[in-house]
């Protein structure tokens, strides 16, 4: 579908109804920089043929229903600055080499089912200030030395799961992403992804 198209810069497809998986050939697109698909239908894995966009700055998954882990090819993406996976089902623990992308500026994981510590030096933290956001994963902790991230300390996060088994509660009744306005972050997502277009065009 897309390898007829190497010079494609920019695709920008976010707020329609598109439904399915997404085709691993976006990932021949060699010269693609931003890459917007939030607020749409699409679901399955994200394929990890997106970690060879090498010149990727912005990538927007949001606000879909993207399942399975963060792809481990991800570390590959040694360009990008905007990373927006929130509001999907992604499970798994965090990589931890997200943290090397070198000019990584925002990473936004909010509201899915991810699990685990969180994998990321404090030096990387305080580096992201309010840029990562993780609130909204109810398996996810942090380490005694990290700041209140919205998500428990790994101690008390122990000793809660020890003390109750897991609730059976369906996904569609008990996940985060329910509990919010999503015309909030869906106007917010749309605000970005007009003004990079805008950028671009400059």
């Amino acid at each position: 579908m897309f390898t007829d198209l190497p010079a494609l810069s920019l695709l920008d497809l976010s707020f329609n109804n598109f439904s399915g998986t997404l085709p691993p050939t976006l990932g021949s697109l060699s010269n693609l920089q931003d890459l917007f698909l939030s607020a749409n239908g699409i679901g399955g894995e994200i394929p990890s043929s997106l970690g060879a966009l090498q010149n990727l700055v912005i990538l927007d998954l949001s606000w879909s229903n993207y399942s399975g882990t963060i792809p481990s090819s991800f570390k590959n993406l040694q360009n990008l600055r905007y990373l927006g996976l929130s509001n999907n089902r992604l499970t798994g623990t965090i990589p931890a080499s997200l943290a090397s992308l070198p000019y990584i500026f925002t990473l936004n994981l909010e509201a899915n089912d991810l699990s685990g510590p969180l994998p990321f030096p404090i030096s990387f933290v305080q580096k992201m200030g309010q840029n990562l956001v993780v609130r909204g994963n109810p398996g996810l902790c942090y380490n005694s030395q990290m700041v209140n991230m919205g998500v428990e300390p790994c101690s008390n996060h122990s000793s809660l799961t020890n003390a109750s088994a897991p609730s059976s509660v369906s996904p569609s009744a008990s996940s985060p992403q329910h509990g919010r306005n999503p015309s909030i972050f869906l106007t917010l997502a749309f605000l970005i992804s007009f003004l990079y277009t805008v950028l671009c065009i400059l």
